[in-house]
């Protein structure tokens, strides 16, 4: 293999065969979030295979996007974390730029970073969330 594919949604705590998250920030399927928990599983992948990892979907379902914005936020400091850590990142992919059709729930789970209004000729609206993305990847560019 050339390099590591990683879709990374959520990091669940189990107590032998029974998950055991807090749950103190949930998104809208009801997942535990803790983005930042994405670090330690780089650093672990990384370690155990040396190969460089590229992130292939890493996102969350918020159709209000009031969790987005920290979301990002949590998540590329993890990264940058993972990096400085010495893990070989290649890049990432957020999920999903659009909204979209997710196979076993239909549309009601939102996670682009752009509205997608099904009942309205499927307008689209850009959300704040992908405005704050956007800038933090000029920044990161900066460097």
């Amino acid at each position: 293999m050339d390099f590591l594919g990683l879709n990374w949604y959520n990091a669940d705590s189990y107590d032998g065969f029974t998950v055991k998250n807090p749950n103190e920030k949930v998104n809208d399927m009801g997942w535990d979030m803790r983005p930042i928990r994405i670090e330690k599983t780089l650093v672990r992948l990384y370690n155990r295979y040396q190969l460089p990892i590229l992130i292939t979907e890493n996102g969350l379902a918020d159709g209000d996007d009031s969790d987005r914005e920290w979301w990002l936020s949590e998540t590329l400091q993890a990264l940058e974390n993972a990096e400085n850590a010495g893990v070989d990142l290649m890049g990432y992919l957020h999920w999903s730029a659009f909204d979209n059709f997710e196979w076993d729930k239909g549309y009601w789970p939102r996670f682009g970073l752009i509205a997608v209004d099904y009942e309205n000729d499927y307008a689209r609206d850009i959300r704040p969330s992908a405005q704050y993305y956007a800038t933090r990847i000029l920044e990161y560019r900066g460097k």
